[in-house]
């Protein structure tokens, strides 16, 4: 009887330890926006979020840019949208695809006047 409890015992053992191989968890992608200064080309925002996994998941995070200026960032599963309050407010919204970031930085066509806007990935969020 002891046997077989020991038996039955390394069984478990050795099935638990095969169901434990590699990353048992979703590594999700991050977002990186970057806002610059055209004239000086100081960076005046980087900020790292991680996009969400769940299909209908929506994650925002504001920044300021400057005292005129603030950046709002809205990231789901497959699209990140950057919209601007304040003085660059007349900017249309920057909208990336998580798919697009996988190829490298996409960088906003009508940022707010006076500013570099950009969107890459490969960044470890502050927050988790």
């Amino acid at each position: 009887m002891m046997n077989m409890q020991l038996h039955h015992s390394a069984w478990l053992i050795a099935l638990a330890l095969l169901g434990c191989d590699g990353q048992q968890y979703v590594n999700p992608g991050t977002a990186l926006l970057t806002v610059s200064h055209d004239v000086t080309g100081s960076k005046l925002v980087e900020g790292c979020n991680y996009v969400p996994v769940l299909q209908g998941s929506q994650i925002q995070k504001r920044y300021t840019v400057d005292d005129a200026l603030e950046a709002l960032v809205t990231l789901t599963r497959s699209d990140i949208t950057v919209t601007f309050e304040g003085s660059g407010a007349g900017a249309p919204p920057f909208r990336a695809t998580t798919k697009e970031l996988e190829n490298g930085a996409v960088v906003d066509d009508s940022p707010p006047d006076g500013y570099t806007v950009e969107l890459g990935s490969g960044c470890v969020p502050e927050d988790p």
